[in-house]
């Protein structure tokens, strides 16, 4: 292999010896294209035979963006939220909601997590992909849900020491901070991963409207009147560890 091949006659008379001597020529041969094949793990979901969207966290977690906005953006999902952020938050998947769409972690329902973790609160930093099923579900989501369900799967990779941390501020005093870190002792394989996060905000936002009434110090009603809300104020922390 590498060579060319080459043949010579040789003749032998009596019995004397004879040496002969040769050297093969080397055979170059150039390859025009190498075709490496292969699906990822999004592409094999999606070819499952379920009718499944894919939602990549990558770009969304450099820009800040909540998973429910994130989920608003998707094809067929709508948002509805009651206020502000902590509020009660309704799915909808095309055209069905409530109790018909299930919401899951890592394929275990997200409520077996506690109030903490809910779609609201946690960082697209620490999540690897989305996947909203719309209709028929797989086996290993479980639960009667007609509508669908979406199945946050979050970051495992341990293959390389990492440290990532985001925060940022907005309005009503609203701050979002998460840090995750990533270690491995490469002659044991011993592996840690750590991720936790904050949400705080006031959400002292104002209302008004004939339901919003000012009684003065004459007794008289004013509607409508602009108040700010004091009493919405929502924190939520949480964290997960694993060895």
């Amino acid at each position: 292999m590498g060579f060319t091949s080459e043949t010579k006659e040789v003749n032998f008379i009596n019995n004397n010896k004879h040496t002969i001597n040769f050297s093969l020529t080397e055979k170059l041969e150039g390859l025009q294209e190498i075709y490496v094949r292969g699906k990822t793990a999004k592409k094999k979901i999606e070819e499952g035979g379920f009718a499944v969207a894919i939602i990549d966290t990558k770009e969304a977690s450099l820009r800040n963006i909540s998973t429910n906005d994130l989920l608003d953006r998707s094809v067929g999902v709508r948002i509805r939220q009651s206020g502000g952020k902590g509020s009660n938050v309704e799915y909808n998947i095309n055209g069905m909601s409530g109790s018909t769409i299930g919401i899951f972690l890592d394929g275990l329902e997200i409520s077996t997590y506690g109030q903490s973790f809910n779609l609201n609160n946690i960082p697209t930093s620490m999540i690897e992909r989305i996947e909203v099923y719309k209709g028929v579900l797989p086996s290993y989501l479980t639960g009667d849900y007609a509508g669908g369900a979406i199945n946050v799967i979050l970051k495992k990779d341990v293959s390389q020491n990492n440290a990532n941390i985001a925060t940022s501020y907005g309005s009503f005093n609203t701050s979002q901070s998460d840090i995750s870190i990533t270690l491995r002792e490469k002659k044991t394989g011993l592996a840690f991963r750590g991720s936790t996060f904050y949400t705080y905000t006031d959400n002292s936002y104002e209302t008004w409207g004939r339901s919003t009434t000012y009684v003065n110090h004459l007794g008289q009603i004013i509607r409508p009147y602009h108040a700010k809300r004091f009493n919405n104020t929502y924190k939520s922390l949480g964290g997960r560890f694993e060895v």
